[in-house]
């Protein structure tokens, strides 16, 4: 994320620590924590209470194990956010940052709950699992947008990175995935609490962009958490995409871990880094890839949170309603504007950007069709990739077309293609999907950038403005379109939230993969990002490796092995 988004963020969060005199207090089987209200945008009162712990402090001899359930804490303080937690890189916490983060925030209505008591909106943040924090959201949004509407909204820290990531074949004592287990006892507090604030623990609508989607997708799919999921929201994250699958993690993970001396004794040896140590270690290794496997550590298939791969959880766990989708250009966040480039290699640079032609692509795709995932049909593959994206296409190949074919390519395996996997394989399973794609954006969004208009589109990100209030990459006017749109989308995750449904009108995915195209003039469509993704299936199956899902290479599993 840019310097200047970085800045507007901070801006806009500590203008979100300004509380009420008000104070309000709410008394759980843990202890009471003293909140605030807020006035809305429609003049409505809300309750707010921050930094309410959900776990011990995962400090100490508690690092690198699995979250253990809080203590009672008497009497909290709940009116300032809490620290977040650890980036896998130095420089990319916006706030102070600490192992002691586990924390959750709940943001609830001041009217009379129903019988039930309200819906519940369990927001995960994003990040790629590596950066992020809840706090970034801060609260106003979630008030303006959802909880004046008669939902209590909860956003949630998890350990991220290497502290929330780590995984080592052949280690037993390492443990995988904790920011995801933290993540489900998060849940799993909220279930048991949230009667306290009004709530209702059988409505808990999982909800998440990006990594957060993706996150939201697997806490409804491991049967350690999926009995607290009501319905799921994902925006822009599948938990079938490679980011989210971690097959590469041990590969990162060990090259940490010789950095840091740490090859005998690893977790005792862990545990007594210092994580000034940790980062200087990440600086040297590297802490990103110019590959398809962008995300260094991340949630991994472990036998354990996940006892198989997400497409037989499908099959085995209770039917979740899902809503999922994506922005028509989600990748143009990363090639074309340069965003969060803590977690990626795509961005060619202005430069780059000024000259980009099919040398350029070129270049790209060499990177990311390995010869180690090929071998000798390497340039087969690549010639089959040029044929589909660029030879059919009879119109003017300019500098726009060339820059909108790599957000496209890397649109449909990191976005698109996953999320139409996840579509079909619930739907064949009998799941009620949903499916959505964002393909609105103002043109704020290009300003100050070289971006032929034929290259534009909704990218990553795009939605912040509508669906958080927080217009991260470029601030406008919510009227007119823009205000048509966000009522829509929020619409949307309310219904979701308090139905399973996103409204009455909404067509399921069904046999054909329908999606509502969101515009000013929203519309049904067959087939969800079809074409690509079969292209990609087409190709696995004709050279027998997936580029969707990016599986681990022999060759890399084999070294693992050998030095382990």
């Amino acid at each position: 994320m840019s310097s200047r988004s970085l800045q507007f963020l901070l801006v806009c969060t500590l203008t979100l620590l300004t509380c009420a005199d008000t104070a309000v207090k709410v008394s759980t089987k843990h202890g009471s924590i003293t909140g605030f209200k807020y006035t809305t945008t429609q003049k409505k009162d809300v309750d707010v209470f921050l930094n309410i712990p959900f776990a011990k402090p995962p400090v100490g001899n508690l690092r690198l194990e699995k979250p253990e359930p809080i203590d009672n804490w008497g009497e909290r303080d709940g009116t300032k956010f809490g620290f977040d937690c650890i980036p896998h890189f130095v420089n990319a916490s916006v706030f102070p940052s600490n192992e002691d983060c586990l924390t959750l925030n709940v943001i609830r209505p001041t009217t009379t709950p129903p019988s039930d008591g309200f819906p519940v909106l369990f927001s995960i943040h994003g990040g790629g699992y590596e950066v992020g924090s809840a706090s970034i959201y801060g609260y106003k949004g979630f008030a303006d947008l959802y909880v004046q509407q008669d939902v209590i909204v909860v956003t949630t820290q998890y350990r991220i990175g290497f502290l929330g990531f780590l995984s080592l074949e052949n280690d037993d004592e390492i443990i995988e995935n904790l920011g995801l287990w933290d993540l489900a006892l998060s849940l799993k507090f909220v279930h048991d609490n949230i009667k306290s604030f009004g709530g209702n623990p059988e409505k808990i609508t999982v909800f998440g962009y990006s990594a957060g989607s993706a996150a939201a997708g697997q806490l409804s799919l491991s049967p350690h958490s999926r009995d607290y999921v009501y319905s799921a929201v994902e925006m822009s994250g599948s938990p079938f995409a490679s980011w989210a699958l971690g097959h590469r993690v041990p590969e990162a993970s060990l090259e940490l871990v010789k950095e840091l001396g740490c090859e005998k004794n690893t977790k005792t040896c862990l545990k007594n880094k210092s994580v000034s140590e940790m980062h200087k270690a990440v600086l040297a290794v590297g802490f990103t890839r110019e590959d398809l496997s962008l995300i260094k550590w991340g949630p991994t298939i472990d036998g354990d949170f996940f006892p198989a791969p997400p497409s037989e959880l499908i099959k085995q766990g209770r039917p979740v309603p899902s809503l999922l989708g994506i922005s028509n250009k989600d990748a143009g966040f990363f090639n074309l504007l340069g965003k969060s480039r803590y977690i990626h290699e795509y961005y060619p640079g202005v430069e780059g950007i000024r000259t980009f032609g099919p040398d350029s692509l070129d270049k790209y795709l060499e990177r990311f069709i390995r010869e180690k995932d090929f071998g000798p049909n390497r340039d087969r593959v690549m010639y089959d990739i040029k044929k589909y994206f660029i030879d059919s296409y009879d119109g003017v190949k300019d500098r726009g077309f060339y820059l909108d074919k790599l957000t496209q390519i890397l649109n449909s395996l990191c976005f698109s293609s996953p999320a139409a996997e996840e579509l079909s394989q619930k739907t064949a399973a009998g799941w009620p999907a949903y499916a959505y794609s964002f393909d609105h954006y103002n043109p704020v969004v290009f300003e100050g950038h070289d971006i032929p208009e034929s290259a534009r589109g909704s990218v990553h990100a795009s939605e912040f403005a509508y669906i958080y209030n927080l217009p991260i990459l470029g601030k406008f006017e919510m009227e007119d379109d823009e205000k048509i749109v966000q009522n829509l989308i929020v619409d949307l995750i309310l219904a979701m939230t308090k139905t399973g449904k996103p409204t009455e009108y909404f067509i399921p995915a069904g046999d054909t993969n329908t999606y509502l195209s969101i515009t000013p003039k929203p519309d049904f469509k067959p087939s969800f990002y079809g074409d690509e993704w079969n292209f990609w299936k087409r190709l696995n199956v004709t050279y027998g490796y997936d580029l969707i899902s990016l599986p681990a290479s022999p060759a890399v599993h084999m070294k693992l092995h050998e030095e382990l």
